[in-house]
């Protein structure tokens, strides 16, 4: 059995694209599924110079091994183009929709695992909304309480018990 492992794109203009992209260029025993601004991951992917297959996702088929050179998306639209390293609230909805949109694909089991890129939560809650970090809003919306963050290596495990602003 393949997974399906669902990557937000996190804040337009910083880093995750990158590293989104960079992941699309190994193979994996995995499929990717970039869930973010199609426009934001083309345009990036051109300027580090990279040849990357941007291929839509379609909801219900079965996941099959990543292929270097390809990355299957799910496209959220910026309200406002995206330029690298600067930020730009009117993108604030987008990072969260595409938040939602990577959890619902999961609780559908049309993912089987996500990882998030980095946010910045200023832009978030200077749209209006109000936004403390990942683990909170994730908590949010799977409707529970109680939520750690743990990262986890094969010899340690670390649950973070304070909240970074």
């Amino acid at each position: 059995m393949t997974f399906r492992l669902v990557l937000t794109c996190g804040e337009p203009a910083g880093i995750g694209p990158d590293v989104v992209l960079g992941a699309a260029l190994c193979d994996w025993p995995v499929e990717l599924l970039a869930v973010g601004s199609h426009t934001a991951l083309a345009e990036r992917s051109e300027a580090l110079g990279l040849d990357i297959e941007l291929i839509p996702f379609t909801s219900g088929t079965n996941p099959s091994p990543h292929k270097a050179g390809t990355l299957r998306f799910l496209d959220v639209p910026l309200s406002a183009p995206c330029v690298a390293g600067e930020l730009d609230t009117r993108h604030g909805s987008a990072v969260l929709a595409s938040l939602e949109l990577a959890v619902s694909l999961c609780q559908a089991d049309d993912g089987t695992a996500m990882v998030t890129g980095p946010v910045h939560k200023g832009v978030i809650n200077d749209t209006g909304i109000p936004f403390s970090g990942h683990t909170e809003f994730l908590a949010s919306l799977c409707g529970t309480e109680h939520v750690v963050m743990m990262l986890a290596s094969p010899r340690l495990r670390v649950a973070l018990a304070t909240t970074h602003l």
